[in-house]
């Protein structure tokens, strides 16, 4: 499994695609930031991805600075419909990571773990409720903020109250036991059960939009307005915007009291004659257990604007020059049939150049934890496929082993299971017991996969490895 949305190989795909197009040092630089394990990668990760799609419309250039001194992260000359257009733009990573911080349930979550097995429990017989509830001005700055405190006061509360309750659980054997903490505005419940089977956790949901400008989504609209706000006046101002693990950006429930990402982007477009196009690009979940899929969804979202910027030209003279307009022999009806035609070639172009982009082998919610923990990301030790005289196991898992990485006892009790004296399952020691020895390897590509697979056909029993037998 990638460390990222997408395979690492179809991210070198992407570099290599861009090598002459990119200079070296940019280039450098996206792959040092690729390989790093911080914050930075997802979002290196969906800017290499971008690129990559939007040079196959036409000559593409990066970070070229503008008047303001700032470098936007592309520009891009394209033929759209019959017409040379120029694309200017930003690519965008949004989270929930501010939201997490504000409201630190994975705190707590991990140290009832951590406490629990600390103290010899089973972490799956607790139950937390934490509560909360709306903050800041109805309308504008409305959220969600959980009753509780900053990590490091949370911990310090979990060291002086939570931990002396987890260990009085074990000291004493209890069956049932509950925890209640609401002193001021820190209001939490803990509970106990062991019967239960599983960890269970509730609270409000902080990471729904009450408000159209307090969100993750405006908030980072609002900086690349700043970052575009001196583009040419010829050119289409676009905003990429991409999930770096962001609820609104997948979440397709509403309610009256909320608002969904479309809804955001056309305020921030309505107060701004800056930007001409937001294009949403997450991953779409679907299904449940065999018959779950994830998909690429790419979303557009332009609207109409009459708002007059004093630091800019009015909307209609700017995109005039964009589109190629005569504005003064034009009536207002016909630049807007004119502007909406061209956006619609221009969502089509993008659109075309996103169908490239291979299938999503994770979530980014995922790939963010995971690009935190692992460098190159777990191979497919622990999978086969068998059947007759062939075997496939994973490539990498061999040559980890192969390699010294990983010993023996680990190789058999990953990839087989049980122990390395009595594996289960193992088809090599099944082959070896009736004294088949291998009669070919063959090296099946397993492209997204970031492995491939090994197969071992094996031939008839060999008297080199079995008793002797009359025929």
């Amino acid at each position: 499994m990638s460390t990222f949305v997408f395979s690492r190989r179809y991210l070198q795909q992407c570099l290599d695609a861009l090598n002459g197009i990119l200079s070296h040092t940019q280039l450098t630089n996206l792959a040092d930031r690729l390989n790093a394990m911080n914050s930075d990668r997802l979002p290196a990760m969906w800017e290499v991805v971008v690129l990559k799609s939007l040079s196959t419309l036409g000559t593409l250039r990066h970070e070229v600075e503008l008047s303001s001194g700032r470098r936007p992260d592309f520009e891009l000359q394209s033929i759209v419909g019959n017409s040379a257009t120029l694309i200017v733009g930003d690519v965008a990573t949004v989270s929930d990571a501010g939201l997490d911080d504000r409201n630190p349930v994975g705190t707590l979550r991990n140290e009832i773990t951590r406490l629990a097995r600390k103290h010899r429990l089973e972490a799956n017989h607790f139950q937390y409720r934490i509560e909360g509830g709306r903050t800041g001005v109805a309308g504008r700055s409305s959220r969600v903020q959980l009753s509780l405190p900053q990590k490091q006061e949370l911990r310090e509360i979990i060291r002086v109250d939570v931990e002396p309750f987890i260990r009085d659980i074990s000291q004493q054997s209890k069956n049932v036991a509950s925890y209640v903490h609401n002193v001021g505005d820190v209001k939490f419940t803990i509970q106990y059960d062991n019967a239960r089977r599983y960890m269970m956790g509730g609270h409000p949901s902080y990471t729904v939009a009450l408000s159209l400008s307090n969100n993750p989504l405006a908030n980072a609209l609002a900086a690349k307005i700043k970052q575009l706000r001196r583009a040419p006046q010829s050119a289409i101002r676009v905003v990429v915007l991409c999930d770096g693990g962001c609820d609104i950006m997948t979440s397709d429930a509403h309610t009256p009291e909320t608002f969904d990402r479309r809804e955001i982007v056309r305020d921030v477009l309505r107060q701004s004659s800056v930007l001409d196009l937001v294009v949403l690009v997450s991953v779409k979940e679907t299904g449940f257990g065999r018959t779950y899929k994830l998909a690429l969804r790419v979303e557009f979202v332009w609207t109409k604007r009459t708002r007059d910027d004093s630091s800019e030209k009015t909307l209609p003279s700017r995109l005039a020059a964009a589109f190629g307009w005569h504005a003064r022999r034009m009536s207002k009806v016909e630049q807007a049939e004119s502007r909406e035609a061209t956006f619609l070639a221009v969502e089509r172009a993008l659109d075309r150049a996103f169908k490239s982009v291979p299938t999503p082998q994770q979530t980014p919610s995922n790939a963010s934890i995971r690009g935190m923990l692992f460098q190159i990301g777990p191979d497919n030790i622990g999978a086969y496929k068998g059947g007759g005289n062939s075997v496939k196991i994973s490539s990498r898992a061999l040559v980890r082993l192969l390699a010294g990485e990983i010993s023996s006892t680990d190789f058999f009790v990953q990839q087989w299971g049980g122990n390395s004296v009595s594996p289960h399952s193992n088809p090599f020691q099944h082959m070896f017991s009736e004294g088949r020895m291998i009669k070919s390897v063959n090296v099946e590509n397993g492209g997204d996969e970031d492995d491939d697979w090994l197969e071992f056909e094996f031939g008839d029993p060999d008297a080199a490895a079995a008793p002797f037998v009359v025929k």
